[in-house]
């Protein structure tokens, strides 16, 4: 059973795919988009997209209201000419396991898209950027590999990855 949810919210944030790829000397690369030119003459849909205002609103629906969703129908329903609706099968909050996990390019993300929910997540966060990282054996506590999440968050000047309950 699929429930609606009305966007009026105050939501998280998803990154990961638009943190800027890093090739020699910590630079970014350029990335590879693809550009198509403007068609010559107006098209059927430019005459949608001309009715579109507060008193007609594009209808947007996102399927999904975990971290991601919840950021993409905050960030779009500041837009006055948007009608957000999320659609998630859960009817509930239910624990699927631990903590979520904010990486540091989320975090700076949320930070710019809202400060408000930003500092409110950060009054419950845990950080663990700043500590040794990696998988470890539970039984034996042998470390299978380790990884360093302190010195790309410092770097660049972002906060440490980090844990929310």
């Amino acid at each position: 059973m699929l429930f609606r949810i009305t966007v009026a919210i105050s939501a998280l944030s998803f990154a990961g795919a638009f943190a800027p790829q890093l090739g020699a000397n910590n630079r970014a690369k350029p990335l590879n988009v693809a550009t198509v030119p403007p068609p010559s003459s107006p098209t059927i849909s430019d005459e949608y997209v001309a009715e579109i205002s507060a008193n007609n609103p594009l209808k947007v629906i996102i399927s999904g209201a975990g971290v991601g969703g919840l950021a993409l129908a905050k960030a779009l329903s500041k837009n006055p000419n948007m009608d957000v609706t999320i659609f998630e099968r859960t009817d509930e909050f239910k624990r699927f396991g631990g903590p979520i996990q904010l990486a540091s390019n989320a975090l700076q993300v949320l930070k710019e898209m809202d400060q408000e929910v930003f500092d409110q997540i950060m009054e419950k966060f845990t950080f663990t950027g700043d500590k040794e990282n990696g998988i470890k054996d539970g039984i034996r506590t042998e470390w299978y590999a380790k990884f360093d999440l302190k010195s790309p968050a410092e770097n660049r000047n972002m906060p440490y990855t980090g844990v929310i309950e």
